[in-house]
């Protein structure tokens, strides 16, 4: 019976007080007088009215409750308190069946508001990337334009280089061709100046041994003169003893004599002078054949280290030439490498444009995906129900784990994140960069080990796995920190780092952290 609907109860009980009723006038013996018969049908007639007008009225209730609860959930408050369940069969299916579509709706809305604040937070940080990477890949169309024209600008040089290089190359094996003349030379002056020091060589030989002759000559006079001396001073003795005739004739040849001993004596002494004379002729041959070869010999010393000189000026153009040789290949080399880095950058130019056009449809797509984001969350705030965010970048009582401290930073991380958004989605400042940095750089420091002890305050399970997300964090700042102070920050890492510090705010500040913060609260219970 507990399981027969309301409306079936009802028709159960009616029909019980009509059988009553039509028992007791047909087998009551009392009751067999029309005016008793007619009383019970009037009775029994009311009976049977009343309850039609209670079931109508059961009905009517359970039919406004219904409607009620329809048109609440209609109008979107979700917040609309629950049926309650007194009836059995059908009608109680009715209400448990709305209030589990009730619960089911607020948990599906619950969910898609969830993804909501997640695709609202990637939409931004997608529409901030894709302006940065539209300025980004203008400024790189730009470079390689330049890049372009310097380059048809090198390869017009290289030619002109190679044309320069070719005609250096051509002088430069002229000179070594006159180097190898002179060196032919000198090689000639070389074999010439040594055939002179030989015959100077000769002639120092042959004055010594014209020297000798001399020598030999003045001995030869000097004995001579001697002799003469000699013999005048016998015809003068022989002259002056004679006294007869015999004595007489003696004296005449002893006069003779020494005349021709006179003469010889006078030949002699011009003999001597001759001598003399040739001697010093001959002494100062010497000394000027000495002189000659010493000087003959310091120019072929001269000539042979010039010939060394160049000998190594040839080689050394020999050197230049086949440097020569191989900077004009290597000019044309580079010139034909200029002229396919010239095609190719034509190619990369087209392809820029493409990936600019097609950035600048992801951009158009990230605006149309915020603009749907924003028209759902339209559309679900006409659902009222307590816990319904859909802002993921402004901070909310909910993301709360309790703790003051850490509320506060977290709630400053909010603001940072929303003014990295928007530094992104327009021009940005150095200063601005250097804030968000500095923010970030602090924020991992103090943050981090405030809410590491309060983990291990609280005897937090997870505290390894959440300090090793703590300990990648700050690995990803500093290395955004280094690259600010060496002045290597570059659009690209602006992205990433708006990416990073997106992704924090809806992976770990309101969702890790929460956990922390129910961790919390059970502990404290």
């Amino acid at each position: 019976m507990s399981k027969l609907s309301l409306k079936t109860k009802m028709w159960l009980m009616i029909l019980t007080i009509v059988l009553s009723v039509l028992a007791a006038v047909i087998y009551v013996p009392n009751l067999t007088s029309n005016w008793l018969k007619i009383s019970a049908y009037i009775v029994l007639i009311a009976v049977i009215l009343s309850s039609i007008r209670f079931l109508n009225n059961s009905i009517d209730q359970f039919t406004g409750e219904i409607n009620r609860f329809t048109q609440e959930l209609a109008a979107g408050n979700l917040d609309v308190k629950e049926l309650t369940v007194t009836e059995t069969g059908e009608l109680g299916a009715i209400k448990e069946n709305l209030n589990q579509m009730q619960q089911k709706l607020r948990s599906r809305i619950e969910e898609i508001l969830s993804n909501l604040d997640k695709l609202e937070t990637y939409s931004k940080e997608l529409s901030a990337s894709s302006e940065e990477g539209n300025a980004t890949i203008e400024d790189t169309t730009d470079l390689i334009e330049t890049i372009s024209a310097s380059i048809q600008q090198i390869s017009a040089s290289t030619q002109e280089v190679t044309s320069l290089a070719q005609e250096s190359d051509s002088k430069t094996q002229a000179g070594q061709q006159k180097i190898e003349d002179i060196l032919s030379t000198m090689h000639d002056i070389n074999d010439s100046v040594s055939n002179s020091v030989e015959i100077i060589h000769d002639l120092e030989q042959n004055s010594q041994e014209i020297g000798q002759i001399i020598e030999l000559i003045e001995d030869i006079a000097e004995q001579t003169n001697m002799l003469a001396l000699n013999a005048s001073i016998e015809a003068a003795r022989a002259g002056s003893t004679s006294s007869n005739l015999e004595n007489s004739e003696q004296a005449k040849v002893g006069s003779g004599f020494a005349v021709v001993a006179e003469e010889i004596r006078s030949l002699a002494e011009d003999t001597n002078q001759a001598t003399e004379k040739i001697a010093g002729l001959i002494t100062e041959t010497q000394n000027k054949a000495a002189k000659g070869l010493k000087s003959i010999k310091e120019v072929k010393s001269y000539v042979e280290e010039e010939e060394e000189v160049i000998e190594e000026t040839g080689q050394v153009f020999k050197q230049i030439s086949q440097a020569s040789q191989d900077t004009t290949a290597k000019i044309e080399t580079t010139s034909h490498a200029a002229q396919d880095l010239a095609e190719n950058s034509k190619e990369v130019q087209a392809a820029t444009a493409d990936i600019d056009e097609m950035s600048r449809e992801i951009a158009n797509s990230s605006q149309e995906l915020r603009g749907v984001v924003e028209d759902l969350n339209q559309l679900l705030h006409q659902f009222n129900f307590s816990s319904t965010e859909v802002d993921s970048l402004i901070w909310k009582d909910k993301y709360s784990i309790g703790i003051n401290k850490i509320d506060q930073q977290h709630q400053q991380l909010f603001e940072q994140v929303n003014k990295l958004i928007s530094m992104t989605e327009k021009d940005k400042s150095q200063a601005e960069i250097e804030e968000v940095i500095d923010f970030l750089a602090q924020y991992t420091i103090n943050h981090f080990e405030t809410e590491e002890e309060i983990q291990q305050q609280y005897n937090y399970p997870d505290y390894e796995h959440h300090k090793e997300i703590h300990d990648n964090f700050v690995a990803e700042v500093k290395e955004a920190k280094s690259k600010l102070e060496n002045g290597e920050m570059g659009s690209a890492d602006l992205v990433k780092l708006n990416k990073m510090v997106s992704r924090w705010l809806v992976n770990h500040v309101k969702g890790i952290d929460q956990e922390l913060g129910a961790h919390i609260a059970q502990q404290e219970e």
